[in-house]
């Protein structure tokens, strides 16, 4: 009965595994590792662009916060500035007073005193009085013991003048 000749037998499993050749094989490869860097390439990309994103809305929220600071300090200055404006104008309004009635007591007391002819008189009569005056200034400027030479022309002068009375 039979031989194995005559009839075709079907295809064994192990025979049936095609195969590639070298080079398609290589091509195929090199084509997957190409898409995958493509892939990865393209991930990385969409990740800088995604922190690229969130440092340009972070820089623009930073501004923002930084223009309303310098903004809030230009008003708390210009409030500052207009009270040292007032109290500067109120201290040279305060000056110019206080200078006009120096100015006219002055004057008044000046024409007071030094017009009257007998307060003249009453100076020159009396004794002593341009030693007295001597000691005054050395004593504000000195110690008393560097005034001892106008004391005793004081003393001299007072001798005197108790002696002539």
């Amino acid at each position: 009965m039979g031989s194995n000749g005559s009839k075709p037998q079907p295809p064994n499993s192990e025979d049936s595994v095609f195969s590639l050749s070298n080079v398609l094989q290589e091509q195929m490869i090199k084509e997957y590792n190409d898409e995958q860097v493509v892939k990865l390439f393209g991930k990385q990309i969409e990740k800088l662009g995604e922190q690229k994103a969130t440092l340009v809305k972070e820089t623009v929220e930073q501004r923002a916060i930084l223009k309303q600071r310098i903004n809030a300090f230009r008003e708390h200055d210009e409030q500052i500035q207009k009270k040292l404006d007032q109290e500067a104008e109120q201290l040279e309004d305060r000056f110019s007073d206080i200078a006009n009635v120096v100015d006219y007591d002055s004057e008044r007391l000046e024409t007071k005193f030094l017009t009257r002819g007998d307060l003249k008189d009453s100076l020159s009569t009396t004794p002593c009085s341009a030693e007295r005056a001597n000691i005054a200034m050395c004593l504000q400027n000195q110690n008393p013991s560097a005034c001892k030479e106008f004391i005793e022309l004081f003393s001299a002068c007072s001798n005197k003048s108790i002696a002539n009375e």
